[in-house]
């Protein structure tokens, strides 16, 4: 079972796309320094319409 999921995002407006998932996307967010950001999901389950065993990252 994957419980988590390492991703990179490239950006020419870093700040920017961190502004976006912090406040637009209320994602929790530590800054691990130098504006490096670790952004805390909670967990799918079946009750969000996935079967379990499967994975999804969609934007």
């Amino acid at each position: 079972m994957i419980r988590g999921v390492h991703t990179m995002f490239h950006s020419s407006e870093p700040e920017a796309l961190r502004t976006f998932f912090r406040d637009k996307l209320s994602f929790p967010a530590n800054d691990v320094g130098t504006g490096w950001l670790m952004f805390d999901l909670p967990e799918a389950d079946e009750q969000d319409g996935a079967v379990s065993g499967t994975q999804n990252i969609s934007f």
